[in-house]
């Protein structure tokens, strides 16, 4: 998402007969069978350090208000002038199987095509554009990289095209100094490449680059799209194999600053399915669902949260009625909750975090790393505003509370496994996770506080909170774009 893009943010599905199914088996990106109508994607796990998806998300909803003067954005700038670029101008629902982990995890991806080249694109809820390095970006991995001149159907986007979006020079991602002097559309001209510029800031940095339309094809679909081609990435984000992004919400939040249709709307138009998704996210991967429900993921009911913003909403927006902890009312104001595959863990406002430290201060100070301790460390699992990690025997995790994030409809329950992460041995010998030494037991494990305060997030967002992928991964999620609603069930 964009600073541009930030404006604020039935309860059941029919199925049509004849639907197509292509089951997936995890691990393989190849159609295996036809079954109760879906074709399923996998999701795979790309994997990360704990700290370095704390930092992502962070900085994810960081500096929204200007992001010209976010550090990342000058670097691109300064990159922009000495880069060497060669670039050459030139059945109703599906279901789609999918990988990846919350720890050690960069998220949740899926492999796709585009133009006729293999891709693999992170699953992102509070984003819109479908963004994959290409050719000519030295500061991207080679994997996964796509050549547009290899392509017969993909073409730059010319900044005098329609689709560049006039009057866009103004905007504060604009920041390469060209411009079309017809259209005042943002340009990008730089050895010899010319064409519409965007620029996406997420993770720890941004991207940049051009526009451009080609082919592009996922869970047996087929459409014409508008493809963001990263040339200079100043980010450690996407990580792994899932070198791009493919964002899952409203048009509305894809202009960067020309505005781009969102792949899944192009799907919805070209291949006649229904204009909902769903996800089932769990330890090792998931379902990616394009255009309905697959009941065998879910048991109950599916309970419905409408979107606060409508049919104007830019992300999958909900209303929060409260917050528990254990049998205690943490916060009973009404307020705002993103729900955010993109984001990993569940982030607070700073008036939500500050509740929740003094509750675990003042009733949990029997749990090591919970409160300050002179004799031992004054840090906790609260410092530098959540995200830190410590050791901990079984037992002092079973003594942390049940979290409740209470809906208007339906209650989201986190366990302490939920929001204390386990941390593998292997990424602390690895050196990816840093945690106290002191603090290590003969009977302790590794976990870290998945919890993070974004100072400012109401006040500048109108969110209290962020439901991420540790939130997420513990019930199926339906996306109703129809009936601008967000629906919950428990996972089978």
């Amino acid at each position: 998402m964009t600073a541009e893009n930030l404006a604020g943010f039935r309860p059941y599905v029919l199925f049509c007969s004849f639907l197509l199914l292509c089951l997936v088996e995890l691990g393989s990106a190849n159609s295996n069978g036809l079954k109760d109508g879906l074709l399923r994607l996998e999701v795979k796990r790309a994997s990360g350090s704990f700290e370095a998806l704390v930092a992502k998300d962070r900085h994810r909803w960081s500096f929204r208000s200007n992001p010209a003067r976010w550090s990342p954005l000058k670097e691109y700038r300064k990159a922009l002038e000495r880069q060497e670029i060669q670039l050459h101008d030139n059945a109703r629902y599906k279901s789609v199987s999918l990988g990846g982990n919350v720890v050690p995890d960069g998220g949740y991806y899926v492999d796709l095509e585009i133009g006729g080249q293999k891709a693999a694109a992170q699953i992102d809820t509070g984003s819109s554009n479908l963004i994959v390095p290409v050719s000519g970006c030295s500061s991207c991995s080679s994997e996964g990289m796509i050549d547009i001149s290899h392509s017969s159907s993909g073409a730059i986007i010319p900044c005098n095209s329609s689709s560049c979006n006039s009057n866009t020079c103004d905007s504060e991602l604009c920041i390469t100094g060209s411009c079309s002097s017809s259209s005042k559309a943002c340009c990008l001209q730089t050895h010899g490449v010319s064409g519409c510029f965007f620029a996406v800031i997420y993770g720890t940095g941004a991207a940049a680059g051009v526009y451009f339309t080609d082919t592009v094809q996922i869970a047996g679909l087929t459409t014409k799209a508008t493809v963001g081609g990263i040339l200079t990435n100043v980010s450690d984000y996407p990580v792994g194999p899932a070198t791009g992004v493919l964002g899952m919400a409203f048009k509305a939040a894809s202009c960067n600053p020309s505005c781009a249709t969102p792949l899944f709307d192009d799907l919805v138009k070209t291949n006649n399915i229904d204009n909902i998704f769903s996800i089932s996210l769990r330890n090792e991967g998931g379902t990616l669902i394009l255009g309905g429900i697959d009941n065998s993921l879910y048991s109950g009911d599916i309970h419905y949260e409408p979107l606060r913003h409508g049919a104007n909403s830019l992300l999958y927006d909900v209303q929060c009625k409260g917050v528990k902890v254990g049998t205690s009312d943490l916060i009973s104001t009404s307020s705002g909750a993103v729900v955010d595959s993109g984001t990993t863990t569940l982030v607070f406002d700073s008036k939500y975090f500050k509740d929740l430290k003094k509750y675990f201060q003042s009733k949990l100070c029997d749990i090591p790393n919970v409160c300050s301790n002179s004799s031992a460390s004054s840090e906790t699992i609260f410092s530098g505003g959540g995200g830190a990690c410590f050791f901990f025997s079984p037992s002092d995790i079973a003594k942390f509370p049940t979290i409740t994030i209470e809906l208007s409809s339906f209650q989201i329950n986190l366990e302490p496994k939920d929001y204390m992460l386990h941390v593998p041995l292997s990424d602390i010998e690895s050196g990816n996770s840093t945690i106290p030494e002191k603090s290590r037991t003969s009977s302790s494990d590794a976990y870290c506080f998945a919890i993070l305060d974004f100072p400012g997030l109401e006040s500048s967002e109108g969110y209290s909170m962020i439901l991420g992928d540790t939130v997420l991964k513990n019930y199926y999620v339906v996306f109703n774009r129809e009936n601008y609603s967000v629906g919950f069930g428990n996972l089978s």
